[in-house]
């Protein structure tokens, strides 16, 4: 963390070697780190190479500091320069979907589609195919075809992943009004362990608060919070819920519980008088 030594070092290193690709990449670590004042060294580089591996660094880099335009411009760039290079593609798509820009979305989709089958067999492939279902799912999910979603997700092999492309599977069932196969696709997820059973509860509460049931939504959450009364996190998230079911004095008692036992917990405070005020109650406190 000796920020103003590793900015001498890297001016040190560009003066010795202009345009490496090592003081770029320091480059990008300090500007990931905050530093923006090295960012035009680290464009000036790209300027005069074509690495796409560099660029797609450099839009990480961008994604990570919520850049998002910034980031979707410097792969329009690597995708133009380096069609062949198919993450830029999958990323590209993945912010343009995120952007409702379906058609431009659809077509980046398919460049990447088309690359697939060259990456090289084995792991790498693997998580290229199974990130070509999940865009694909994503933007007919955008485009209402509910049903073809859930065939590309239900094409992912990957088992470790099982639970959360079956919550999204679920989801879809959710937004057609099929609640109940919705919560026996979750459920019928085989559960490792109790931290296995514990992502299972969250992702049926999730679907359910999602589909506007913030009764079932408070009922399932409260069992968990009951299995696990000393977690905080648990018991904030449970308050909530019970406000939106409209049991007030529930959502009270766990807040002020959790005031008690943790006294820098921030946000129970603020839910706390965020819900007298909204309710024009106990103003002074």
């Amino acid at each position: 963390n000796q920020k103003a030594a590793a900015l001498q070092a890297l001016q040190n290193g560009e003066s010795l070697s202009p345009n490496s690709s090592a003081t770029a990449l320091l480059a990008m670590e300090l500007l990931e780190s905050g530093s923006t004042e090295v960012e035009p060294l680290v464009q000036q580089y790209l300027q005069k190479n074509s690495s796409p591996q560099m660029r797609l660094a450099y839009a990480r880099v961008l994604l990570g500091q919520k850049r998002n335009a910034d980031a979707k411009a410097q792969l329009k760039a690597l995708t133009k320069a380096s069609p062949e290079f198919p993450e830029g593609w999958a990323i590209l798509s993945s912010l343009q979907l995120q952007d409702n820009e379906l058609d431009a979305a659809q077509a980046s989709i398919a460049q990447f589609e088309v690359l697939v089958p060259k990456v090289p067999e084995g792991v790498g492939r693997n998580a290229a195919q199974a990130q070509l279902y999940l865009l694909q799912a994503d933007l007919a999910e955008k485009q209402k075809r509910y049903q073809d979603a859930d065939a590309y997700l239900q094409k992912i092999p990957d088992a470790a992943n099982l639970l959360s492309v079956q919550a999204r599977r679920a989801d879809l069932l959710a937004r057609q009004g099929k609640i109940q196969q919705a919560q026996e696709l979750i459920r019928a997820v085989p559960a490792t362990g109790p931290n296995q059973t514990r992502l299972k509860q969250v992702a049926e509460v999730q679907l359910l608060r999602d589909a506007g049931l913030s009764q079932q939504a408070y009922a399932l959450q409260s069992e968990m919070q009951k299995q696990a009364p000393e977690d905080v996190e648990l018991a904030y998230d449970t308050a909530l819920l019970a406000e939106k079911a409209g049991n007030t004095d529930e959502m009270e008692r766990l807040l002020r519980d959790i005031i008690a036992r943790k006294p820098d917990f921030q946000h129970a405070y603020n839910a706390l008088g965020y819900s007298y005020a909204e309710r024009n109650i106990k103003l002074d406190e």
